[in-house]
This record gives structure tokens, sequence and C-alpha cells, in this order.
């Protein structure tokens, strides 16, 4: 009796086991983009909030970059749809390894377009790990048919302190309006205020 308890004890937890870690890949699988494996808008909204509620909190600065690639639909149509993806990958490397911190937080908005958030950063922080992005990015090519295809992107930047009124939804706003600037200013460029 001991041995067949002890037998169907384990069977139980060995299934349990098995659905945790099947329960944990479905929820990874759920926050990432299947392309990039960045983070996905969904898990941006909820991390968003969250960072955003402890930075009032701790009072302390929190920083976001909206990027987004220049030209990607004529990239696309010009050199069609693999060479798109092998750029949006290349790009979202590059991002991801400039949030490596443990509250810094990268994710695929939508498209072409990535978000960055980074905690403790001031403006000129921002405007700095912005250029550094972006050197980074320029710095890659896509192969295309045995020619090097240059990537460039632009940034906006915004940080809570920039925010008139105390929400996401601004810190969002203000760094969309100021990528649209990068992009009416001549892309391939950081704004960080204005």
């Amino acid at each position: 009796v001991n041995i067949i308890g002890g037998y169907c004890c384990y069977q139980l937890e060995s299934a349990v086991r098995q659905a945790f870690h099947e329960s944990r890949l479905l929820n990874e699988l759920a926050e990432r983009d299947g392309l990039t494996r960045l983070y996905n808008r969904r898990r941006f909204d909820h991390n968003v909030e969250r960072l955003w509620r402890q930075s009032r909190r701790d009072q302390s600065q929190l920083t976001l970059m909206m990027v987004d690639i220049d030209h990607f639909k004529a990239y696309n149509d010009c050199y069609g749809h693999q060479a798109g993806d092998d750029a949006l990958v290349r790009v979202a490397e590059v991002i991801a390894s400039c949030a490596q911190r443990p509250l810094d937080f990268a994710a695929r908005y939508g498209g072409e377009e990535f978000a960055i958030i980074l905690r403790g950063i001031d403006l000129e922080g921002a405007r700095n790990a912005g250029e550094r992005v972006r050197s980074l990015v320029a710095a890659q090519c896509v192969d295309f048919d045995g020619k090097q295809i240059p990537v460039t992107m632009s940034v906006g930047c915004s940080t809570l302190s920039d925010c008139p009124e105390p929400s996401t939804t601004a810190l969002v706003a203000i760094a969309d309006r100021r990528l649209y600037a990068a992009k009416h200013g001549g892309r391939d460029r950081v704004v960080a205020e204005g």
C-alpha cells in the first residue's frame, strides 16, 4: 500500500509540475511578439501602468521612448517581407539590449513601432539612451541579395516630469508627438523635448 501510495503521489506531483510549466509557457507565449520575441502591446500596457504607479510612489523618474523604423513600408515594398522581417528582428535585438536593467522594459508596440521604458533616467539620459539605440540600429544592416541595406529609425522620448497630468496616456501621447516631430524633422533622429 505504501509503495502504491508513494507512486501515486509521485505521479500527481509530476502532473502538477508539468501543468505548471505548461501554464508558464502559455503565459510567456501570450505576452511575447511571435517575430521579435519582445513583449507585446498587451504586456506593455500592463507594465507601463505598474511602473508608472511605482515611479510616482517612489518619486523616481520614468522615461518612455517610442521608436519607429524609418520608411518601413517602402523598405518592405522594395526588398520584400522577408527583408522587412529581418529588419524588425535586428532592431528588436538592439532595443532589447538597451533595456537590460531589472525594471527596464522593451516591447513591440505595433507594426514597425517599438517602446522602451527606462526607470530612473531623466530627459538628458533619455536623449542619450535614444541616441545610443538610434546609432546601434544605424550600424545594423540587413543582407538582401548580397547587398547590405541600412536601417534607420526615429525616436521620441518623454519622462514622468513632462506630463502636465499624471497618466500613462499623457506619457505615451508626449512620446508619440515627439516621435512624429523626429519624423517630420528629417527622420533618423531623437526628439526629447518640444
